[in-house]
């Protein structure tokens, strides 16, 4: 998806985790292998497109430049 944010300049250093599985019904169950990974990567620079997982929950944070 395409990011517009006005009114603040992003800096470098952000954040992206995201909660991924296989198909809409992927549930982790106690003492079997794990449908839905959940991630936690670092992302460079801010960019004006962002993507995404087809079946995720994904949440992005980038540090406000002073």
């Amino acid at each position: 998806f395409n990011l517009n944010v006005s009114g603040v300049h992003l800096s470098s250093g952000g954040s992206q985790w995201a909660m991924a599985g296989q198909s809409l019904d992927a549930a982790n169950h106690v003492g079997q292998t794990a449908q839905v990974q959940v991630t936690d990567s670092p992302l460079a620079s801010p960019s004006k497109s962002l993507s995404v997982a087809p079946i995720s929950i994904t949440f992005f944070r980038f540090p406000v430049a002073p």
